[in-house]
This record gives structure tokens, sequence and C-alpha cells, in this order.
């Protein structure tokens, strides 16, 4: 019988029928928002979680970047600690990505800040919007 998943709920079809059902084992991704993110570490997930997207806004007039961290905030120092990955956020600009089997996976926390260099610590010109998507 072909199956799919719409809005949480499994929606069967056979050739003369159709079903639906809540389906409790969906996994939906929750949802992260911060209107102004900067250069503060913040932990949005403090134990293991899959990224699977984020929309991300830099209402500032010179370019950003968003760092990643696998670790909690307490153990994230800026401009010291490696980030798992970041991105470059253009100026004026915004930065939209998912990925439906997981952009990258955090084994600890998932920690997150904006700066003005991809690893340091400076302060953006301006916070940024940012909504992540994870599980």
């Amino acid at each position: 019988m072909p199956s799919l998943n719409q809005n949480s709920t499994l929606v069967t079809a056979t050739s003369n029928s159709i079903t639906s059902s809540p389906n409790s084992s969906v996994n939906t991704c929750k949802v992260y928002f911060n209107s102004s993110l900067g250069n503060t570490a913040t932990t949005v997930v403090s134990s293991q979680c899959r990224l699977h997207g984020f929309h991300i806004e830099n209402p500032g007039t010179s370019k950003c970047y968003i760092q990643f961290f696998d670790a909690t905030a307490q153990n994230v120092n800026l401009g010291t600690t490696t980030p798992k990955m970041s991105f470059l956020l253009v100026p004026s600009g915004g930065l939209d990505n998912f990925y439906p089997m997981a952009l990258a996976g955090f084994d600890t926390a998932l920690t997150i800040a904006v700066t003005s260099s991809s690893n340091g610590s400076s302060a953006p010109s301006a916070n940024c919007l940012i909504n992540l998507f994870y599980i």
C-alpha cells in the first residue's frame, strides 16, 4: 500500500479508499528562534541532535558568519574554540538551507554565535535573525 507522510499524519491509499491517522512514529523538526543573535555563544540544544536546516537573516551592512559548535555555551570560547562549521552571511541578505537527511549531527550539544569572521569573536555590524530546524 502506498503511503505518504503529510503534516505528521500517515495517509494510506488503497485502490478503493484513503485513510488518515496520526502517526506517532514521525520525527518532526523542532524550531529554535532568536530575533537578535550576536557574538554570545548560545546553546540551542544541550544534548545530541541533528541539524536539518536554517533560515538566517543578516540585516547589517557588513558580512558576518554564523558559527556552529558541538559543545554547550559554557565550553565555547569564541575566537579559540574551533567551530564544527561556519557559514558566510552577506550584508543585508539571508541564507536558507534545508536537508531532509540532516546537514550535520551534534554529539554533545548545539551552540551557535554570529561573529564578524568565520572563527572569530568580534561582534557583527548587526545581530541576526535565526531560525534553526533540528531533531
